[in-house]
């Protein structure tokens, strides 16, 4: 059973999440609850929740004081922001110390449950996981995002754009777009991109597949636009390509 632990300085918002939700029915265990960053960080030490459901402003310390001294400290509860500031810059200081999600006040009970299932979904599938990814190899990489990864080497070859993959891990379109830039350096369609470029190279390696077939196993529907595609990202065309392998 999962930890969580609900950080907010309205008492009427902790007992509303305590109660609403089937928390016990979904295999989740309301271990504490804090007023403000403060008296959270007292009790995380104490009781090693696995996720944390905290309010961005607060007295005393805020969301993000928090989750700063959490990463400080090295430990590794996972955190979901509940915020009513709809501000880039809380996002983006939450995204740098690792936050796993950011909702927006007032946020119904599926919502805030559906991001609290999907942090234990994919924490129970890369617990054991190596780090054997492109940009991925950086164990600090936000958990959310490294889902939104799997998802696109699994499904690189349909037709994916940035909603499709971010409904597929429960966040926004522009909450994942920030994790891409945050994290990895790079946007969303360049990231895509480049991931199938590099699976065409492995099949135009093979002469048994000609390029209009290589471009639609990779994602590209239109020969011309894939050749365009590889050579923006390679310099050469796939003929080309196809023709140093010789």
């Amino acid at each position: 059973m999962f930890k969580l632990m609900i950080v907010d300085d309205e008492p009427n918002v902790v007992s509303g999440i305590k109660s609403v939700i089937d928390w016990a029915g979904n295999n989740i265990e309301i271990c504490a609850t804090a007023n403000d960053g403060k008296e959270a960080l007292e009790l995380i030490k104490k009781v090693s929740p696995d996720i944390i459901l905290s309010d961005i402003k607060m007295p005393n310390m805020t969301g993000l004081e928090l989750i700063q001294k959490l990463h400080e400290s090295g430990i590794n509860s996972k955190i979901i922001f509940l915020s009513g500031y709809d501000d880039f810059d809380y996002a983006r200081m939450a995204l740098r110390y690792g936050a796993c999600d950011y909702l927006l006040k007032p946020c119904m009970p599926d919502e805030i449950l559906k991001a609290v299932l999907n942090v234990t979904d994919i924490t129970e599938k890369h617990e054991t996981a190596k780090d054997d990814n492109f940009p991925a190899t950086n164990r600090n990489i936000n958990i959310v995002l490294r889902a939104a990864l799997d998802y696109i080497h699994e499904n690189y070859f349909q037709d994916l754009n940035l909603t499709t993959v971010a409904d597929k891990v429960f966040i926004s379109p522009s909450y994942l777009s920030l994790l891409f830039k945050q994290q990895l350096d790079i946007n969303f369609v360049e990231y895509l991109n480049k991931y199938r470029i590099n699976m065409a190279k492995k099949l135009l390696s093979d002469v048994k597949y000609k390029t209009y077939e290589v471009a639609y196993k990779v994602g590209y529907k239109n020969e011309k636009y894939f050749s365009q595609m590889f050579k923006r990202y390679t310099g050469i065309t796939p003929r080309e390509f196809r023709n140093s392998l010789q």
